[in-house]
């Protein structure tokens, strides 16, 4: 309520200035009574008419929104190669694809986790889209944890399957269990460890976070579809007309 009031009451300041060149050039052109006689009528009329204000707020939301995705596509330009080319950032799908897809997500997301599955079955159909893994840990030190884990297990060729392993726990993870599950695949753990905290894994994370950052991406999953931002987990039964609608080759 308190920031609705705020910006109600700058309105009011655009609706006096634009309406009347009241800026600081031209505010000896009324006298403060006169100005005051202005304020008022213009709060008399928005107080009989408040769908104005309401309308004018939400044309402000749309050109903000609007000018947002205009810098967000930007962006994707400019990090293209980061985002789309990057040899730090495992790979699943066809590696050879021509459509990239980029994955933002978290292990201990539920949404990521819900769509984990259903993304890679549709992969094995899909066979022109390369799914390119964004490790983006921001729920708490486990998370960290266990994409140091996944990256650090890919150094061993078998991050698809840790990787799949890690979203199909419905609980939280500890360390022990991470390692245990690590265990289970094969994996030597000595050296999954001293990879976990290798430059290579920690750049890439901090890199994600970086690209994160820059793209206004707050929470997972978040796609990235030719120049275009996705946010949010689309149903399993949208996700193919998803890809087909708004994954589009990278022009580079």
């Amino acid at each position: 309520m308190k920031g609705l009031c705020i910006r109600l009451l700058l309105l009011l300041h655009v609706f006096i200035t634009i309406f009347f060149d009241i800026s600081p050039a031209n505010a000896d052109v009324f006298n403060q009574a006169q100005r005051s006689e202005i304020e008022k009528l213009i709060k008399q009329y928005l107080i009989e008419n408040p769908e104005i204000v309401v309308q004018a707020l939400e044309e402000m939301r749309q050109r903000q929104q609007k000018l947002e995705e205009e810098r967000v596509r930007q962006e994707i330009k400019r990090h293209s190669a980061d985002l789309f080319s990057s040899a730090t950032s495992p790979i699943l799908g066809n590696n050879s694809g021509k459509i990239n897809l980029v994955f933002f997500f978290d292990y201990q997301c539920t949404y990521c986790k819900q769509i984990a599955g259903t993304l890679i079955d549709r992969l094995k159909q899909e066979r022109d889209v390369k799914l390119i893994m964004k490790e983006l840990p921001i729920l708490g030190p486990e998370s960290f944890m266990m994409a140091q884990a996944a990256l650090a297990a890919r150094k061993q060729g078998k991050y698809e399957v840790f990787h799949m392993a890690l979203m199909a726990s419905r609980s939280r993870l500890s360390s022990e269990q991470v390692q245990k599950i690590a265990e289970g695949l094969g994996l030597n753990l000595k050296q999954l460890s001293q990879d976990m905290q290798s430059l290579e894994v920690l750049q890439e994370l901090d890199k994600n976070r970086s690209l994160a950052t820059i793209l206004n991406i707050h929470g997972t999953p978040a796609f990235i579809v030719g120049s275009q931002l996705v946010v949010g987990a689309p149903e399993p039964d949208d996700l193919i007309k998803a890809l087909k609608e708004l994954a589009r080759p990278v022009n580079r």
